[in-house]
């Protein structure tokens, strides 16, 4: 099941009271490279471009190092 809209916010609310935005980023898109490009689980591949597109969206606005805005 893919992870749903508010899951995705509140995952990457959880990772940005933990690290800087852009390390958050950098994780999700390390991910997305070593699991999500070659996974056969559709709803693990999409769960992780949700949350790669709330990430990204959400920290075009912010300065890295502050927490996400979710």
């Amino acid at each position: 099941m893919v992870a749903s809209d508010s899951e995705a916010k509140d995952i990457a609310k959880v990772l940005c009271e933990w690290m800087p935005a852009e390390y958050a980023v950098d994780m999700i898109q390390e991910v997305w490279n070593d699991v999500g490009v070659v996974t056969d689980n559709v709803s693990l591949r999409d769960s992780i471009l949700l949350l790669m597109y709330y990430l990204e969206e959400n920290t075009k606005e912010i300065d890295y190092g502050t927490e996400l805005e979710v």
